[in-house]
């Protein structure tokens, strides 16, 4: 939404909230209605829930926009990059509240997304790489996450031109700091460097 890019105290974002607020209540909700229509509602709702600070709101819409797609086949193989954003999403949202329990099942759909090309493959791998790698850390599946690290170095090197500094400066560090719990200090100091490198 170009909302996002006025300042909070803006008031033309607070009337421009309070507008969408009142176009998003007008519309009755017909779950029947064509999916990437109930689709673009709830993407809508949860922008707006998103800039009124409402994460407990936004967490819900993004289940709802997971529910959306899983219940449609055609839909997620269609629109599989926009099915993959909104898990991905879902995850960094689940993170945020450090609720675990829905990332085995959501990260089993992100692998399962089939890439037809170069692209959509290093958009699978840096984002299903970095939920598990997350998920192994904060539940202290160490081995889990150890074992996760060769895959993660081949992608790395694989899709090096479709992966962001950023993205690739926080896996050095999560396997950085994995090492680190593992008591594997050459390790760690090996992925420590590869960020000092940059």
């Amino acid at each position: 939404l170009a909302l996002k890019n006025y300042q909070l105290n803006d008031e033309s974002l607070k009337t421009n909230l309070i507008l969408l607020e009142n176009v998003l209540e007008s519309i009755e909700v017909d779950y029947s209605m064509q999916d990437e229509n109930l689709f673009f509602f709830l993407l809508s709702k949860m922008e707006l829930l998103q800039l009124k600070g409402d994460k407990e709101g936004s967490h819900e819409t993004m289940r709802e926009m997971v529910k959306l797609f899983d219940g449609n086949e055609n839909f997620k193989k269609e629109e599989k990059i926009k099915y993959l954003n909104i898990l991905n999403n879902y995850l960094n949202s689940c993170f945020m509240k450090k609720e675990y329990g829905d990332f085995p099942y959501i990260l089993q759909q992100m692998k399962s997304i089939e890439a037809n090309n170069f692209t959509e493959k290093a958009t699978i791998f840096k984002n299903v790489y970095y939920q598990e790698l997350l998920y192994f850390l904060n539940t202290s599946q160490f081995s889990k996450a150890e074992a996760c690290v060769p895959a993660i170095e081949k992608g790395l090197i694989k899709y090096d031109k479709k992966i962001r500094v950023s993205r690739k400066l926080v896996t050095y560090y999560n396997i950085m700091v994995l090492y680190f719990i593992l008591n594997d200090q050459d390790k760690a100091m090996y992925w420590m460097n590869k960020i000092l490198e940059y």
